[in-house]
């Protein structure tokens, strides 16, 4: 019998091959992995997430790709059908401090389709994972960070940083707010 985990790869490979072949567009590459996501038992579901965080970290990026890419889509559905608290890591981890054009690159795919996916579905990101983000963020907006870190970044990661910071601080309000209003309410 064969791996149920090589099963999922194979077909995650085939929806990934067909977005990047271009015979699938990214909200259809999008709708077809969370309805296969949808159909798997909940072992496989977990898998389906390893093989997401293997798949980001081995596709090759660059700021001039035109077009969205793999890792715009693997945190996109990622984000979508959680559990999020790993996905701040991995979204991070592709940072690469000692590669200019690696953090440019990080800043203009991947840390905007960041933003975009933490706040459209921020039902899904815990206080853990919204922590993360925000420590993160911190670290690259801090005036010591070159003294922290032994890296200036560049102007675009301070940039996507600050805006995630400000995302994170809207969500948190959000849900005080909601949590608040729930209280009154009960009085």
């Amino acid at each position: 019998m064969a791996d149920p985990m090589d099963y999922v790869s194979f077909n995650l490979a085939r929806i990934f091959d067909g977005f990047r072949a271009g015979h699938i567009g990214f909200d259809q590459a999008a709708n077809l992995l969370e309805a296969y996501y949808r159909k798997l038992s909940t072992e496989s579901q977990k898998e389906f997430f390893d093989i997401l965080a293997q798949k980001l970290l081995a596709e090759k990026f660059s700021h001039l790709t035109p077009g969205r890419t793999p890792h715009e889509l693997i945190i996109w559905v990622w984000s979508a059908l959680g559990p999020t608290d790993a996905l701040p890591a991995w979204v991070f981890s592709l940072c690469r401090w000692d590669d200019p054009v690696a953090m440019e690159t990080w800043a203009v795919k991947i840390g905007g389709t960041f933003i975009h996916s933490v706040f459209s579905h921020r039902e899904k990101f815990s206080k853990a994972a919204l922590d993360c983000i925000k420590a993160q963020c911190l670290l690259f907006t801090a005036d010591q960070s070159l003294e922290l870190t032994g890296t200036k970044f560049p102007t675009s990661v301070v940039e996507v940083a600050g805006k995630l910071l400000r995302t994170v601080d809207k969500i948190n309000f959000e849900k005080f707010a909601a949590r608040s209003w729930g209280l009154l309410r009960l009085l």
